[in-house]
């Protein structure tokens, strides 16, 4: 190959450089489909089942040709400056009347209980569910669960990425000339410039002002019984599947704006983290619990406090709204405790 280049270049009266320059773009394009199911309760999340394919095309462009540059540096040209500038360097003081400091504290606002049932004879009994209480539904909740809903979505990902090559060819030279410049100063006049190089502050007095974290703090507990083979359970009205709010005018939730110092207990726990009704009940026995939020393979317990850390019931605790984007029932899943959640339109 060497060779090849070297008698290349003998023919045509010089060698002939060439480059390639590489750009690449690429672009995603996602598909889902959906295995649908009746009965039960939808599931949140959505099982998903991914798939990736990648394509990769490359084009190849026209080559450019472009000159060589060859730089020529010329004598050095003096230059007489006529005037000489003194710099003094100063630091500027400012006085300011009041500093403020920052005291974190942590205030634990309830302690809320995951209470769970544990079977000590290994027994898997039938669990049958009882409702107690009334329920009023709220303006454009929907009280039934859908006909059909998917239970698995099947998502495919293809991406494919472009690969576009620019070669260049150097032939040919431009000369370019590079003067360099010398400069001295014959100090007739003088002037003084003063740089600033920072500023230093004093202050008058100091001010602490305390900033304070509101936290619950979440236990989780298991009773081991003997279980007979049907268990009854008893849940609260607006606990049961068709109460929860999770559709406002046939749309799927989301989260909206929370109340001030409003605070969350988590769990990924089972039962409470795939069933809302668990969820629900769970902060209706949780004193001071303002409101529950489960979907997502997870459950929130919402507390809302005072300044002095103490759980605020009969109070606004956090807002959702709907969108044509989540399917009905399959997205957040809201009730009220001792507090109040709000429709958001």
């Amino acid at each position: 190959m060497l060779l090849s280049l070297l008698l290349s270049g003998a023919v045509y009266g010089g060698l002939t450089l060439a480059s390639t320059v590489t750009s690449v773009t690429s672009t995603t394009l996602t598909s889902c489909s959906y295995k649908s199911s009746s009965g039960g309760v939808p599931p949140t999340p959505i099982p998903t089942v991914s798939t990736l394919t990648t394509i990769t095309t490359t084009q190849t462009r026209a080559a450019v040709t472009v000159p060589s540059t060859i730089t020529v540096t010329a004598a050095t040209v003096t230059v007489t400056q006529r005037t000489a500038i003194v710099y003094d360097a100063a630091d500027t003081t400012v006085t300011v009347p009041t500093s403020t400091a920052g005291v974190g504290f942590l205030s634990t606002v309830a302690t809320g209980v995951f209470a769970a049932t544990a079977c000590s004879n290994g027994a898997k009994p039938v669990t049958v569910t009882e409702y107690t209480g009334t329920y009023t539904p709220i303006s454009g909740q929907a009280t039934t669960i859908p006909a059909t809903y998917p239970t698995q979505a099947f998502c495919s990902t293809g991406v494919t990425r472009f690969f576009i090559l620019l070669p260049t060819v150097t032939s040919g030279a431009v000369t370019t000339t590079v003067t360099a410049t010398s400069t001295i100063t014959s100090a007739t006049t003088t002037s003084t410039s003063t740089i600033i190089y920072g500023t230093q502050y004093t202050y008058l007095t100091t001010v602490t002002v305390s900033l304070t974290s509101y936290t619950p703090h979440a236990v989780t507990t298991t009773s081991t019984v003997s279980c007979a083979p049907t268990v009854t359970q008893t849940l609260a009205a607006e606990c049961a599947p068709t109460n929860i709010i999770g559709a406002i005018n046939g749309e799927g939730l989301q989260s909206g704006r929370y109340a001030n110092r409003t605070s969350v207990i988590y769990t990924r726990e089972d039962p409470w983290a795939n069933d809302a009704s668990a969820c629900c009940q769970a902060c209706l026995d949780n004193e001071g619990c303002g409101a529950s939020m489960g979907g997502g393979g997870a459950c929130g317990l919402y507390y809302t406090a005072t300044e002095d850390a103490q759980p605020i019931c009969d109070a606004f605790i956090f807002s959702f709204t709907s969108t044509s984007d989540v399917l009905p029932g399959q997205g957040l899943l809201v009730q009220n405790g001792c507090g109040t959640v709000q429709y958001q339109s």
